[in-house]
């Protein structure tokens, strides 16, 4: 076979070998991109600051450390801008509340921590140092109103929502009238109740 032959052969063979992989980190398409703004006053530590998701399975009311960090969210916390991308739903151990008739949601919120081992999730004895004023509501199907943390019906699927949630609407006013003028002094325990009120 002449030089000539053999030149086509290898740039065939070139071009069909090592077919690009996608790198080891590669964890497919996003369910969900939330834009965040990450600024820090927490001074530079061993094993430095990172970001991820944590799930609240106590839901709003739990310990603000009783969370449960999705690792595959987390990421070095460099001050500026950017998405964190979520590239998993939430298994149902993670959900906040579940119906009598199985539905339920999941909240999350975003939130720095000092990884100070650097094994690149959060241990027992790493601080949360800051997180957001957005929570993430996951909603594997369509929520109510009544159903719903927010207050608000939600289509099945991410949600950013507030922190801390709505109040609930105020209760109707009473139509029992106690016949104590509005503003008017407390003489007497048993008039007004106990200590005037």
């Amino acid at each position: 076979m002449s030089s000539r032959g053999l030149l086509p052969c290898v740039c065939g063979l070139m071009l069909g070998c090592g077919d690009a992989l996608p790198p080891a980190s590669y964890q497919g398409d996003a369910v969900y991109a939330h834009p965040l703004v990450v600024v820090t006053g927490v001074p530079p530590v061993q094993g430095g600051l990172r970001l991820a998701l944590f799930w609240m399975a106590e839901g709003v009311d739990g310990a603000p450390s009783d969370v449960i960090e999705q690792i595959e969210t987390g990421r070095p916390a460099h001050v500026g801008t950017g998405p964190l991308r979520v590239f998993d739903r939430p298994d149902a151990a993670l959900w906040a509340r579940l119906t009598a008739d199985g539905r339920g949601y999941a909240i999350g919120r975003f939130a720095l921590y000092v990884d100070t081992n650097g094994n690149g999730r959060r241990d027992a004895d790493e601080a949360l140092v800051g997180d957001s004023t957005h929570a993430l509501v996951y909603a594997p199907e369509a929520l109510t109103a009544d159903a719903s943390p927010s207050g608000r019906a939600l289509s099945a699927g991410f949600h950013k929502t507030e922190l801390p949630f709505a109040c609930a609407p105020s209760p109707a006013p009473s139509s029992a009238d106690c016949d104590i003028a509005l503003g008017a002094a407390c003489l007497r325990e048993e008039v007004c109740g106990a200590q005037g009120t």
